[in-house]
């Protein structure tokens, strides 16, 4: 890692957690809080997990995201890292994805939960975030389309599994499309984009010609 070890907006805090899903209830319509909160929907139907504590507090845990910051930064496309605007050019808005250089074709309409970064902190978390460092693909998105959740879903009640009681998480995380029938079993942990009309870039290049990536 280089330099001074940078805390990315949307890391959570160890002041920061989930509430107790005690107060979570489920039925054959959904998902739903006993005691519900307009602010827990987002306009396109889904629950999002709710929690308490502050950001700055305690230590940060690195590997784990934020429900809202992380849902803040994909929905207004902000950097990642330090919250200003993601870098966007003609070629679309810049996103770092994990694992080795990949075709566009093959990252065309793939869903991210990795909000996107400006090109100083796309440098930065580069150097040092460790599921980059060595291997990474950087691309430009022209349309880079909400498109739904990463989250927790629930079984849906059964004669065994009485409504409003008995609540299965199942052992997985899912990605839901906004529209799909069984977002309404799933909490929401992460908002996701499809990238659309991708470009992949060189990454040094584009540092290489901007004064704001020599930072």
């Amino acid at each position: 890692m280089t330099g001074e070890l940078k805390v990315p907006f949307i890391t959570r805090w160890s002041d920061e957690r989930e509430v107790s899903r005690a107060d979570l209830c489920l039925s054959t319509k959904g998902l739903f809080y006993r005691h519900d909160d307009a602010a827990d929907r987002d306009k396109f139907g889904a629950l999002w997990a709710r929690t308490v504590g502050r950001a700055g507090v305690g230590e940060p845990r690195f590997r784990d995201v934020s429900f809202s910051r992380q849902r803040q930064a994909m929905r207004d496309l902000l950097c990642q890292v330090c919250a200003g605007p993601a870098s966007t050019t003609r070629l679309g808005t810049l996103f770092l994805l994990e694992g080795t250089v990949r075709s566009a074709a093959e990252l065309e309409e793939e869903p991210t939960g990795q909000p996107p970064l400006c090109l100083p902190c796309a440098r930065l978390s580069r150097e040092q975030c460790p599921r980059l460092v060595r291997r990474y693909t950087a691309v430009r998105a022209k349309k880079p389309t909400i498109w739904g959740v990463f989250g927790v879903p629930y079984l849906p009640p059964t004669p065994f599994l009485p409504a409003m009681g008995g609540l299965v998480p199942e052992p997985r995380t899912l990605q839901v499309g906004y529209g799909r029938a069984d977002l309404r079993f799933v909490l929401a942990h992460q908002l996701l984009r499809q990238l659309r009309r991708v470009t992949v870039i060189d990454l040094d290049a584009e540092l290489a010609r901007s004064p704001a990536g020599q930072l």
